[in-house]
């Protein structure tokens, strides 16, 4: 969290947060992560950076800002739930197909 820095400012009287831009660069789910030199930091920014798309999907609202003040519902949590599950079934397959891809060469 050092790295991101401090939270800009937020001023409640401005009405419109249309100026402000967020930017998630993301990155290939699939690459091996674990050969890296601070493999488990930078594997827990890709999980944040994906949780917070799923988030981001599954909340509705105007903003990121309203999303993450939003109150959480048990609707969100189980649709989080089944996305997460469906991203990590989605996963497996293609390490399977992978696997199998090499084993035939």
């Amino acid at each position: 969290m050092n790295e991101l820095g401090p939270a800009p400012p937020f001023n409640p009287d401005e009405k419109s947060t249309q100026g402000n831009e967020i930017s998630l660069t993301l990155t290939n789910r699939f690459t091996n992560v674990a050969e890296e030199s601070n493999a488990a930091i930078k594997k827990l920014f890709l999980e944040t950076k994906r949780n917070v798309v799923t988030i981001i999907r599954i909340q509705d609202s105007n903003n990121l800002l309203e999303i993450l003040e939003s109150p959480v519902t048990e609707k969100d949590e189980i649709a989080f739930s089944d996305l997460i599950a469906l991203e990590k079934s989605t996963m497996k397959s293609s390490e399977n197909i992978s696997a199998s891809k090499e084993q035939l060469r």
